[in-house]
């Protein structure tokens, strides 16, 4: 059994602007600008949020920092209207921020780090483990919108999804789950999502990729 970083993994964001944009019932819209402006209240960081994860294989969900992901500690949680909290959403803040209009190659994040001889490591990669066995799905957000996740299945149909899986492990059969694209996975072996490249479309035309 083995564990492999996956090659590439894409994210379709879609990102509401206050410029020619819709707002869904009791969302106000967030207004955007490159640089500070004076008299407004336009932001120049765009923050991506991870919520909790679940498992259409498992009636449990956890939050996000419950697997041995990369976090943030010194940022405080946005706070939930009533309706998030009834359904269970856990809203949290993630490293993962940009600023707008400012295209990105790579950013590095963070590195984890799991040794055969830390009892306390092995636990959380055996967590990690479990939960791509079963799928566990990450939801993530950006201006009040899901982020979603586009990828083309193994009958070559394209598919969209507002989460995204862990990873993928290849059984020793060769089997994978649907929402897994690897391309001549190896057998029994793990594939950690890792490298995750954002497309971000604004609705004033505006077009930025980050990798």
């Amino acid at each position: 059994m083995a564990i492999r970083n996956s090659n590439f993994f894409l994210l379709i964001l879609l990102l509401s602007s206050s410029i020619n944009a819709f707002n869904l019932p009791e969302l106000a819209p967030t207004e955007y600008c490159r640089f500070p402006l004076p008299g407004s209240k336009c932001k120049t960081e765009v923050e991506v949020y991870v919520n909790r994860l679940n498992s259409f294989e498992s009636v449990l969900s956890y939050e996000y920092s419950y697997f041995p992901f990369c976090t943030v500690n010194d940022e405080p949680s946005p706070i939930e209207n009533l309706g998030q909290v009834l359904i269970g959403e856990r809203i949290q803040p993630s490293p993962y921020k940009f600023n707008f209009l400012i295209n990105y190659n790579c950013r590095y994040v963070c590195t984890k780090k799991f040794t055969s001889t830390d009892a306390n490591q092995q636990k959380m990669l055996k967590r990690l483990m479990k939960g791509i066995i079963l799928n566990y799905q990450q939801h993530w957000i950006l201006d009040n919108m899901p982020i979603t996740l586009c990828y083309k299945n193994t009958e070559n149909l394209e598919f969209c999804s507002r989460s995204f899986p862990i990873g993928c492990y290849v059984s020793k059969s060769g089997q994978t789950k649907k929402s897994c694209n690897i391309r001549d996975g190896k057998n029994d072996t793990f594939y950690i999502f890792n490298h995750l490249d954002f497309e971000i479309t604004y609705h004033n035309n505006y077009y930025i990729l980050i990798s």
